[in-house]
């Protein structure tokens, strides 16, 4: 990584990414089940049921997760090895085009500190032997996706092929979907049924009141029970984070739609980067998890502050 320091300037903020922790990574549910070392079984479960083996031990799956504490601009959902594969999840509510090219970012990431773990030099004379990379996107949104896609970073190059290309392998978990990788894997299913409950509820009641319903309902009913049962007040704070910023951008989309595609457009864009920037200068969202959302560092600087 460089030394050296890159600013961006939204207005009342200013942010260095490099030298100073940025600790407003917001946790979700999907993470905290599958990417974390106390739920490490539920980690090699959803591994088994995408790769048809039947490992049980945990101890054979090493969490590599990038954390922006030390990355600072660079996180991911869930990285780990096993198999001399390097795994990269990574779960969306939304659906991003951009996924590949955050990939290769991931990747490039995790494969320094790989070499660097194993003390070697990629300017040695000797091949280095590299973890196979598998790249996997969980799409739990509201719009129809097909169960199954696969995303190229090929597909945004302007002039033909290049020389560099990454692949990733779209799932849709939303409840309904992938029926065989539910049923090889219950969590999967259950964080499915959780997050179809919240929005069935959400329909007529309060987000956090629907939380609540839905995890009183699961908790009742033994989906994700004794998870739910301990963490209840973690889930509902995760929940109400990941959907309600969510919600919120779909309605100014909407709005902005409904005005009129060009006009409308515009209007939109800047209507979600003044949100984005209100939320990073209240200190509820970082700004890496503001350009999560499309935008490049000049947007959020030039069509914010225009």
């Amino acid at each position: 990584m460089s030394n050296e320091s890159s600013t961006i300037d939204m207005g009342t903020v200013s942010t260095t990414h490099v030298h100073s922790p940025n600790r407003n990574h917001k946790d979700t549910i999907f993470r905290d089940l599958f990417g974390t070392e106390e739920n490490k079984l539920n980690t090699l479960s959803l591994y088994n049921a995408l790769s048809g083996k039947d490992y049980d031990d945990p101890g054979l799956l090493e969490l590599t997760t990038l954390d922006n504490v030390i990355y600072m601009s660079v996180k991911n959902d869930i990285s780990f090895l096993i198999d001399d594969q390097m795994i990269l999840w990574e779960h969306q509510s939304t659906h991003n085009p951009n996924m590949p090219l955050r990939g290769l970012t991931y990747f490039a990431h995790l494969y320094t500190a790989w070499v660097e773990r194993q003390d070697r030099s990629i300017f040695g004379r000797s091949l280095i032997k590299l973890p196979t990379p598998r790249y996997f996107v969980f799409f739990v949104g509201e719009e129809e996706r097909p169960d199954k896609e696969t995303m190229r970073l090929s597909d945004a190059f302007t002039s033909g092929p290049g020389d560099v290309e990454v692949t990733i392998t779209v799932l849709n978990v939303t409840a309904g979907h992938n029926p065989r990788l539910m049923t090889a894997c219950q969590t999967l299913a259950d964080y499915a049924h959780l997050v179809k409950l919240i929005r069935s509820y959400n329909r007529y009641m309060e987000l956090r009141d629907a939380i609540d319903e839905a995890v009183d309902y699961c908790i009742g009913h033994g989906v994700l029970a004794e998870y739910l049962r301990d963490k209840k007040a973690k889930v509902r704070e995760m929940f109400l984070s990941e959907y309600d910023e969510a919600t919120t951008l779909r309605r100014l989309r909407e709005e902005a739609i409904r005005e009129g595609y060009d006009e409308g457009y515009d209007k939109g864009r800047r209507s979600i980067l003044e949100h984005l920037r209100d939320k990073v200068n209240a200190g509820s969202m970082s700004v890496q998890d503001a350009l999560d959302f499309g935008f490049s560092e000049q947007e959020l600087h030039d069509e914010v502050n225009q």
